[in-house]
């Protein structure tokens, strides 16, 4: 049985998903970095991929709230 506890612990675990989430995106998104991909390279494509997925996966979080 789910009690009020164990929906508050998972409000807690899913905001420090949606936290997480949300700082690795804004570190991916940093201009200037050494060792940031080239515009139009594999590494760029695969950034783009990398910041749609972890957009979807706070949309699952945001969903999942209620």
């Amino acid at each position: 049985m789910v009690t009020p506890e164990h929906l508050a612990d998972f409000e807690q675990a899913r905001s420090r998903a949606y936290e997480l989430l949300g700082d690795a995106a804004e570190e991916l998104r940093r201009e200037g970095l050494p060792g940031s991909p080239p515009p139009g390279s594999l590494a760029a494509a695969a950034l783009v991929e990398a910041l749609r997925l972890i957009s979807a996966a706070e949309d699952a979080l945001d969903r999942m709230s209620g």
